[in-house]
């Protein structure tokens, strides 16, 4: 099979053309650093994003703390992590770095806070 995508970990953005049985990476033409191959790899074979998204805030001068993942996840997870993170409610004070959420999806990731809320 064939796949073109963009390349997603520089700047540079490369084009790349794939070609591809199952999960078997056969060529990758446009990539022009060792990077772009890594990724086409990874994007047959166990394509994974990281998440970001928000939780509720109790008791803060926001209503709501933007989160991250502490890691990749698989793609075909990251729809049931955004529907985790909604039913989240934490307490004020938070700190950018806290962890508000651990142990989701199974036990595989934690939500990290990047934002700061202050308590009102």
């Amino acid at each position: 099979m064939k796949r073109d995508l963009v390349c997603i970990v520089c700047p540079k953005g490369c084009r790349l053309t794939l070609e591809y049985e199952g999960n078997n990476l056969l060529s990758v033409g446009g990539a022009t650093c060792p990077k772009g191959k890594e990724y086409a790899t990874s994007e047959i074979s166990d394509p994974r994003r990281n998440f970001a998204g928000s939780v509720t805030i109790r008791g803060g001068r926001f209503r709501t703390c933007s989160v991250k993942s502490s890691h990749s996840i698989p793609l075909d997870k990251l729809i049931r992590l955004g529907e985790l993170s909604h039913g989240i409610t934490i307490d004020a004070p938070v700190n950018v770095g806290d962890t508000v959420a651990s142990g989701l999806l199974d036990g595989e990731v934690d939500l990290i806070a990047t934002r700061k809320v202050p308590r009102v």
